[in-house]
């Protein structure tokens, strides 16, 4: 982004709002996203490189990761996948799965 406003609002906010909800019930709540904390990027570059599509064709993923559209699709996939197969879980702020 060449606007440093816009990049300062929208590439690096640590925090900011996470909407929920249908289309005829729409609720927002405060998230903290993370993304500067201590190995986030890390696991992130590793997750990525760990994708079947990945290693079938290491070359386009490697290309495609200019994508912030590819790389959110491939790693909410693969969280969906570790919880859906229980190899861990997520716990919301009150505790519980």
């Amino acid at each position: 982004m060449a606007d440093a406003a816009q990049r300062a609002e929208y590439v690096l906010n640590d925090t900011g709002k996470v909407y929920v909800g249908q289309y005829y019930s729409i609720g927002a709540r405060d998230w903290l996203f993370g993304q500067f904390e201590a190995g986030i990027l890390d696991i992130a570059l590793k997750l990525l490189r760990e994708d079947n599509r990945a290693k079938k064709d290491p070359e386009k993923s490697l290309r495609k990761r200019s994508s912030p559209a590819y790389c959110g699709r491939v790693l909410s996939a693969m969280v969906n996948d570790f919880i859906r197969n229980r190899l861990f879980s997520v716990k919301n702020i009150s505790g519980t799965v």
